[in-house]
């Protein structure tokens, strides 16, 4: 013939090899290959393989266990104007090493609290967060009553990958006393034998006990 021929060649990887590559990112790897014939004389070519990565969403590893707040007895110190704060981390992971994170918090509807929510640091795959509630806002509880405030934390890689958790927050009521808003007016005529007062028509209970 003409000496011509062909040489045929395979390239093989795994897919977790190259999990690390972000989307669209990619990396170049050549390989040189040698033709020797049977005179001992070689011609060498280069080979490249492109491999471009795709986006893969980050997965929470730890989730947070949320956290329990008590309003402040009557009459103790402190009660109706404490901040009560709570705080957590949640932990998450990401095979793409290379993406930026943000994260963001949903508030449930009516909440008494405020959750907020930031990255330890970028890379470290932490979440910090940290919830306030006023001891007068638990004042509608009623004693032993519990509420469970449930605020999702998103973690967005910025590349459509979007990992959402839920932290709960529980909040246990007391009793709290009832209240005279004002002076209790009753009357009757002068030849009445009897007449009646309602005493508790100025009263009212946060709680909604009845009175």
């Amino acid at each position: 013939g003409d000496g011509s021929g062909t040489a045929l060649w395979q390239y093989f990887v795994h897919d977790a090899a190259i999990e690390y590559l972000g989307a669209g990112e990619s990396i170049t790897e050549t390989y040189v290959m040698v033709l020797v014939d049977d005179h001992g004389a070689e011609v060498s070519k280069e080979v490249s393989v492109t491999i471009t990565g795709k986006n893969d969403a980050p997965e929470i590893s730890v989730s947070s266990p949320g956290a329990f707040i008590s309003e402040i007895a009557e009459g103790d110190a402190g009660e109706g104007a404490t901040e009560h704060t709570a705080e957590g981390t949640i932990e998450f992971s990401d095979l793409d090493l290379s993406d930026d994170h943000t994260v963001s918090v949903a508030s449930p509807s009516g909440h008494r609290g405020v959750l907020t929510a930031t990255l330890a640091a970028n890379g470290t795959g932490v979440i910090e967060w940290n919830y306030v509630v006023s001891d007068g806002a638990l004042d509608g509880l009623a004693e032993g009553e519990t509420l469970v405030e449930s605020f999702e934390v998103s973690i967005d890689d910025g590349h459509g990958g979007v990992t959402t958790t839920t932290v709960d927050i529980t909040l246990t009521g007391t009793n709290d006393a009832p209240v005279i808003n004002g002076n209790v007016v009753g009357g009757g005529e002068e030849d009445q034998a009897t007449f009646t007062v309602d005493l508790l028509s100025n009263a009212t209970d946060v709680d909604g006990d009845v009175l």
